[in-house]
């Protein structure tokens, strides 16, 4: 299969004379040369990802469904392989109706439905490809924000593709499941909100499917809402792909523009070589751009590499990059992504990460949310700081998520036990700064485990010199055949890699459990020294940035 995909055409107004790009009388001069480029590069199947009308106008859907086939028809796709999914935009906030959105399907589908409920269904392609198309906004109608999937409805459809044996996974949904360029670049333009736009559960059943255990071979994960481009390869199975809207208002109309900055894009992938992908985009001409009248043209999209089960060394090379990028707008970071060069080279990474409790999670990610707990800045000292930050102190002062912390680390630190076989005298539980320092003595002494506290939080004046690293605790540590850090929240890593750095052995087991962690950030090699890195919390996203590509 070769797939087109598009999404967010946000249709306002479709009536000649708009200044729309997508009008009536304009889209099929707008769209003849992106057909042209599908065509010479055998495309046979779309992939349509939502927000397909603008705030809910279901008078619009005609013209959409119109636009649509005049695509289908030109590419001469076949039914089978024309997959629609709505997006927040397609429902009307006072009612969900899904009427607007089933005229623009009407006739343009036509599926061999394995299974079907009101969030998913199914298709079955060939013998080995399925498709899987989401609602991912369900019940959340009013709001337009994603709508988490039950556990159970994971598990079912990790077990149906491996009833089915199906290896090749094509997934449609509005909302990404999970994102590494998008949030970076949205954290400045869009504050807290742009995490309203990810989908933390679907990026749940993905990591499932990935998995080894999995019967998938191949997952390409089709997603809009962002308006950013992104090919993001995140393990040896899975690429999730968005692309920028469809559409676009020439600045004639004294009028704000449907997006007022991002350029019109489409991509073009392949189930065969997943890894790679042509991003096309329309190229405006002129400089006040009135008529709207420009160009489409085919750019290499950059893939970003992150595999959760290895480590990637980046090229060397000089970076692009502006100094200030929080001065950027979004149309230079696109430039940036599609200049920079592919990650190639990667090894083996020592550790594994494992998430010990999807309840627990979201009660902290609830928890954070509902008070505020999630702030925003420059944290760290390193060569890499991140852009977020939580206030653990109010988080595990909740009685009942500290106790439940408690509760499943200890569950956890017996598990690691009796995996690795060591006795707990060759163990040291090592908390990191205060709170790891607090949920270490607790585990140490619900468990009999020896704990210690290395303080090197920004602030190390404010700890005794007992409490830093020392000759003393040094020797305890050579006497060890497991150092497991504890800690409320690793971010960066370097905290991590420092202390390990001190302790210089390669001769035992180094592991971490932590409260928070976000494992879709690139860490590069700063924690390739772990065996397992065990958290509770993988909600709440900890972007990552190198320090000079900020601000000073």
């Amino acid at each position: 299969m070769k797939i087109l995909h598009i999404t967010d055409l946000h249709i306002d107004n479709f009536e000649s004379g708009s200044c729309e790009l997508l009008r009536k009388a304009n889209y099929k001069f707008y769209l003849y040369d992106l057909i042209e480029i599908c065509k010479e590069e055998n495309v046979n199947s779309l992939f349509v990802t939502g927000d397909l009308i603008n705030l809910g106008k279901e008078e619009n859907a005609k013209h959409v469904r119109e636009v649509l086939s005049y695509i289908i028809d030109s590419l001469n796709i076949e039914k089978s392989h024309v997959f629609i999914i709505n997006g927040n935009h397609d429902l009307p906030r006072e009612n969900g109706s899904l009427m607007a959105f089933d005229i623009i399907r009407d006739g343009l589908e036509e599926h061999n439905i394995v299974k079907e409920n009101a969030r998913y269904k199914v298709i079955k392609v060939d013998d080995k490809t399925c498709v899987i198309m989401f609602d991912s906004i369900g019940e959340n109608f009013k709001t337009g924000q994603p709508l988490p999937l039950a556990s159970t409805t994971i598990d079912e459809l990790v077990e149906l593709v491996d009833i089915e044996k199906f290896e090749n996974i094509l997934i449609g949904s509005h909302h990404p499941p999970e994102s590494f360029n998008t949030q970076s670049q949205a954290m400045f333009d869009e504050g807290n909100e742009w995490s309203e736009h990810i989908w933390p559960s679907g990026g749940a059943l993905r990591r499932k499917l990935g998995h080894e255990s999995s019967f998938a071979k191949k997952i390409l994960w089709f997603s809009g809402d962002t308006h950013r481009a992104e090919h993001a390869l995140v393990d040896s199975k899975s690429v999730l792909l968005t692309t920028g809207s469809l559409n676009y208002r020439a600045p004639s109309e004294k009028v704000e523009k449907l997006d007022p900055v991002l350029p019109p894009q489409a991509r073009i992938i392949g189930i065969a070589d997943f890894q790679s992908s042509i991003v096309i985009q329309y190229s405006l001409f002129g400089h006040n751009q009135v008529q709207g009248e420009g160009e489409w043209k085919s750019i290499d999209a950059t893939v970003t590499q992150h595999d959760r089960a290895k480590v990637f060394n980046p090229p060397k090379h000089e970076h692009s990059y502006p100094e200030a990028l929080s001065e950027c707008n979004p149309t230079e970071l696109f430039k940036l992504e599609s200049k920079s060069p592919k990650v190639v080279n990667q090894q083996e990474s020592l550790f594994k990460e494992k998430l010990l409790d999807e309840q627990l999670e979201k009660l902290i990610s609830t928890y954070v949310d509902n008070n505020k707990l999630y702030k925003n800045g420059v944290f760290g000292v390193g060569k890499v700081k991140s852009l977020s930050w939580i206030n653990v102190t109010s988080l595990l002062s909740n009685r009942e998520v500290y106790r439940k912390v408690i509760d499943i680390l200890k569950n956890e630190l017996d598990e690691v036990l009796k995996s690795n076989s060591i006795s707990k005298d060759d163990v040291i539980l090592t908390g990191i700064d205060n709170w790891g320092a607090i949920i270490a003595h607790r585990l140490g002494s619900a468990t009999n485990i020896k704990s210690c506290n290395v303080g090197v939080s920004n602030n190390s004046e404010s700890y005794l010199p007992e409490e830093k690293f020392n000759s003393k605790l040094n020797k305890v540590f050579k006497s060890k055949k497991l150092i497991l850090f504890i800690s409320d929240v690793v971010a960066t890593g370097e905290t991590l890699k420092r202390i390990h750095e001190m302790i210089n052995r390669k001769d035992c087991i180094f592991e971490c459990m932590t409260v928070v962690y976000d494992p879709t950030q690139v860490r590069a090699d700063t924690l390739n020294f772990l065996n397992n890195l065990t958290y509770l919390c993988s909600n709440i996203k900890m972007p990552l940035m190198e320090s000079k590509y900020l601000k000073a």
